[in-house]
């Protein structure tokens, strides 16, 4: 499988792209977190065509605003099907 890194240009264009080619899993590792309704709605398209989402992300570690606002983005990717796992760091 391969294992494809990005650059500022175009990362939003192919991590989607990622996510809708993926047959049986699609694994997406950021250290940031932005809420952006097309990758909610490619993770919820992908696991209910029964693709594995996981998203490796870093423990919250800013203030308890953008703690508040990463868990709650978080909340929403795992209602539309992503599994997610923190990473100390």
């Amino acid at each position: 499988s391969p294992v494809i890194l990005l650059t500022d240009e175009d990362v939003s264009h192919t991590v989607l792209k990622v996510i809708r080619h993926a047959k049986e899993w699609a694994v997406l590792v950021s250290a940031y977190l932005q809420e952006w309704n097309h990758l909610g709605n490619a993770i919820e398209d992908a696991t209910s065509n029964g693709v594995r989402v996981r998203l490796i992300t870093r423990e919250p570690d800013q203030s308890k605003r953008q703690n508040a606002r990463t868990e709650r983005l978080i909340a929403k990717l795992e209602e539309r099907g992503a599994s997610v796992a923190w990473v100390s760091g």
